[in-house]
């Protein structure tokens, strides 16, 4: 957590000198230019373009990783894992869920709950009476249907509710995963072998998750 909150200046500094550059070079007419001095010019204002988002982007992130990663005390994240394969507005139904565990920057991943898990769900979980309106009493009924509304702010705070009820455990945030976000996160992991002897990898990710296990 030091190196990183040490990295947040850097990546600051970082940002403001791609900014500057970019501005510096932005008129900067390069066809006014001979080819063996435009050239260069031009590549360099293209890849200072294409790296704009990024340090912003970085510098984003590095403002609050210490703090999502516990530095200021434990945290607990609900993870909804959310299945395209039976859609709702939002995404994907989400069925499954886990608890991520994080504190001073030591992170732990805990046990899945299912469905299955939450039974005889009371009527304290009010949803907005405008998505009741739209989807039905069942939207505050049914963990799986909650994304059926397109806002995931009002979805998270439902989920958080429910989670906390039945668990009682405090949650500080949600977060909602799929199989397409899953497939970016393995290509930067590596593959992971299953109990089932498959291999789950960026390019195999949905498919088998959103097909192959329907089939079998």
């Amino acid at each position: 957590l030091e190196t990183l909150s040490s990295l947040d200046a850097l990546v600051t500094s970082l940002g403001k000198g791609v900014e500057d550059a970019s501005s510096l070079l932005a008129d900067v007419n390069t066809e006014d230019l001979v080819p063996a001095l435009g050239e260069p010019i031009s590549k360099l204002q293209r890849y200072l373009e294409k790296a704009k988002p990024f340090t912003v982007q970085a510098s984003s992130v590095m403002s609050i990783l210490p703090s999502f990663l516990g530095a200021e005390g434990e945290r607990n994240y609900l993870l909804l894992f959310m299945n395209n394969a039976e859609v709702n507005s939002l995404g994907g139904d989400s069925a499954q869920r886990a608890l991520l565990h994080v504190a001073n920057g030591s992170i732990e991943l805990g046990g899945t709950t299912s469905s299955n898990d939450l039974k005889d769900m009371p009527d304290s979980f009010d949803m907005p009476e405008s998505a009741v309106d739209v989807f039905g009493g069942i939207i505050e009924k049914d963990m799986n249907l909650a994304t059926s509304r397109p806002d995931f702010p009002s979805v998270g705070d439902f989920s958080k509710r429910v989670y906390e009820y039945y668990f009682g455990q405090r949650i500080d945030g949600v977060i909602a995963l799929d199989p397409v976000m899953l497939s970016y996160l393995l290509r930067a992991t590596g593959p992971i072998p299953l109990s089932t002897g498959d291999e789950l990898n960026s390019t195999n990710v949905a498919s088998l998750l959103l097909h192959d296990i329907y089939l079998r």
